[in-house]
């Protein structure tokens, strides 16, 4: 058995043959729904993670700590008013008349005097031009 070909046979067609990879090589249009998808992954991250950390911070500066209860009111005391020995003097009781009658004097005053009340003014001004 003989390898080689006859000189006189003609030469053999060579087709070229297309292995499927499985995903096209990669180009800038591929690439861009994941670097988009990417960016907005990430920054949902970043501001999950703030919200998470800025919460704790303000939970420790704000930390709520609860009113005390309010102190019981204090028991009632009947106080006797003291009576002066003064109170009954008949030179007290005379004063203390002729407060009241001075009060009920000066209660009765008038004290509105027309003759020094401010002049009426006339108000209706009117600002047209002819």
């Amino acid at each position: 058995m003989d390898d080689t070909i006859p000189p006189s046979a003609p030469a053999p067609i060579v087709t070229p043959v297309t292995i499927p990879t499985g995903t096209p090589l990669p180009t800038k249009r591929n690439f861009l729904p994941w670097i988009i998808g990417g960016a907005i992954v990430a920054f949902l991250l970043i501001i999950i993670i703030g919200v998470i950390v800025g919460a704790s911070i303000i939970g420790s500066l704000f930390h709520y700590t609860p009113a005390p209860p309010p102190p019981p009111p204090p028991p009632e005391v009947t106080v006797k008013p003291i009576i002066s020995r003064f109170a009954s003097d008949s030179a007290i009781l005379d004063l203390r008349d002729q407060l009241k009658t001075i009060s009920k004097s000066i209660d009765s005053v008038d004290l509105i005097e027309p003759q020094i009340s401010p002049p009426a003014l006339d108000l209706n001004i009117n600002i047209k031009q002819n």
